[in-house]
């Protein structure tokens, strides 16, 4: 029944997953009882459908009795248990319940420090999770800090020129924008735009040398996969080509020669991420 409902999942044919999933849960119920590690992982799954089907209210309930299961029977430092505690707090977010959501998110954080190390790309997905909320409470200072401390130690794992790199970057003058700090900001932001630009020309490359070879072994069957891809690397250095364009018109209070080729080759690259993803999805 698991497997079956998460094949409909897969598939986004949630409503017939759903009843799949219930009934898998139900049997599961019965035969291992209600505060089992089997009942949390079908209720991990039930949790997951409601969150696809954006029935937060349902999904967090879910969620917070699979974790209550999982932290009781596994223990605080299982993977189980604390991909359960991620989980709570996504969709405690995406409720818009703010603060709960970051209380949350700081005891996750708390326990991948303690059982994982904070030197992991989880923690830096995690620091970042709780710098967005911070922003969208209006705390710029916690804000920025967590952002930054996201930005240290993705240099560390993943060095300069890496996309998750850049996007703490364009995090971080997105942050002190809204600070009023525009010449930091403009920084920052092209600091992201450099790793972006080279991130993209770097996988440009890369496909071009691939679909050459896969058009003399296998007539192309991977393009597919690398042209989604490199899309969404377009569409993350046209945001960077826009925002950079936007701050040098705040600093010089005009569209200055600038601003104005970095508009113009952001809505160039968003013309052809357009055409791509077209393509891609005829």
């Amino acid at each position: 029944l698991s497997r079956l409902a998460k094949f409909y999942k897969t598939c986004q044919r949630y409503s017939e997953a759903l009843p799949l999933c219930l009934e898998a849960l139900d049997l599961c119920e019965k035969l291992h009882g209600k505060s089992h590690s089997e009942t949390a992982k079908e209720l991990s799954g039930l949790g997951t459908l409601f969150y696809c089907q954006k029935r937060f209210n349902e999904a967090i309930k879910v969620f917070e009795r699979c974790f209550n299961i999982r932290h009781r029977v596994l223990g605080e430092s299982h993977v189980d248990t604390i991909s359960s505690l991620n989980h709570y707090a996504d969709v405690l977010y995406d409720s818009d319940q703010l603060n709960e959501s970051l209380a949350q998110f700081l005891i996750l954080l708390e326990l991948q420090m303690k059982y994982i190390g904070i030197d992991c790309p989880d923690a830096t997905v995690v620091l970042t999770k709780i710098a967005y909320i911070h922003t969208d409470l209006g705390h710029m200072l916690s804000a920025k800090e967590y952002h930054m401390l996201a930005l240290d130690k993705r240099i560390s794992f993943f060095g300069e020129n890496h996309p998750l790199t850049a996007q703490s970057y364009y995090n971080v003058g997105v942050v002190v924008d809204q600070q009023g700090l525009y010449h930091d900001a403009l920084q920052y932001q092209l600091k992201a735009l450099h790793i972006r630009q080279t991130v993209c020309d770097s996988e440009s490359k890369s496909n071009t040398n691939s679909n050459s070879n896969s058009n003399n072994d296998t007539n192309g069957g991977t393009s597919s996969s690398n042209g989604h891809k490199q899309t969404q690397i377009q569409l993350d250095l046209a945001d960077s080509y826009i925002i950079v364009a936007e701050l040098h018109y705040v600093l010089n209070r005009n569209l200055n020669t600038t601003a104005l080729e970095c508009i113009e080759i952001g809505l160039e690259i968003r013309e052809t991420w357009w055409a791509q993803y077209l393509e891609y999805n005829h």
